[in-house]
């Protein structure tokens, strides 16, 4: 959250009006506003220990409904696909042949136990499906979340005062599409993050099931 207060400042710009007339320069060491080290000055400067704190509620109510809504989703849009590709028939990966019954002879082990409906079709799931869903959940969390974080950055950036002052000044201004502006250079980042890490984190928990002796397949 203290990077977030500092990238907020670089982000608004040495020419931003409000910033000039919020603070006086720190020094004249030749630092200016594109400096991390100048916009961490500037902050202590005029605001304290708060400063690289403020605006931290709408940065925890973008996080608890951004990531909840994240995994959610993605979780949806498997079972949506799982569902899809299962009714169609052919689209799934065949199951693996079922482990004989009771101890195995050689290592004494149980069998690994084995997934049945819904959750082996997620766990048969081809990787396409994975990274389509990831994609989709990145564009659609980043549109629900983008207005919070567009009226957090210019709290931070000292441009308003009052989440409430933002919000009513910034409309008045520049209309309702001032909290949607710059979503799509945000959207070119969030889907393949998503695609990414989604992905991984699900083969890799996967992975770590199998591991642990129980088979989803």
């Amino acid at each position: 959250m203290q990077t977030e207060g500092m990238k907020s400042i670089r982000q608004a710009g040495a020419s931003s009006s409000a910033i000039k007339s919020a603070a006086p320069a720190v020094s004249s060491s030749g630092l200016t506003l594109r400096d991390t080290a100048a916009a961490a000055s500037r902050i202590w400067a005029t605001r304290g220990i708060r400063g690289f704190y403020r605006a931290y509620g709408l940065h925890v109510a973008a996080e608890v409904l951004g990531r909840g809504y994240y995994y959610a989703c993605y979780g949806a849009l498997k079972m949506i696909f799982a569902r899809y590709l299962s009714s169609v028939g052919g689209l799934l990966p065949p199951k693996q042949p079922a482990s004989g019954r009771g101890r195995d002879s050689v290592s004494g082990r149980e069998p690994p136990k084995r997934g049945v409906g819904l959750e082996s079709e997620l766990a048969r799931l081809p990787l396409w499906s994975r990274v389509v869903a990831g994609s989709l959940t990145g564009l659609s969390s980043w549109t629900l979340v983008y207005p919070i974080e567009v009226v957090k950055t210019r709290i931070q950036s000292g441009m308003y005062s009052s989440m409430m002052h933002c919000i009513t000044s910034s409309w008045r201004k520049e209309g309702p599409v001032v909290f949607y502006r710059g979503l799509g250079v945000a959207m070119m980042r969030a889907a393949p993050t998503a695609a990414v890490t989604l992905t991984l984190f699900d083969l890799l928990q996967e992975q770590g099931l199998r591991l642990a002796g129980i088979d989803t397949d």
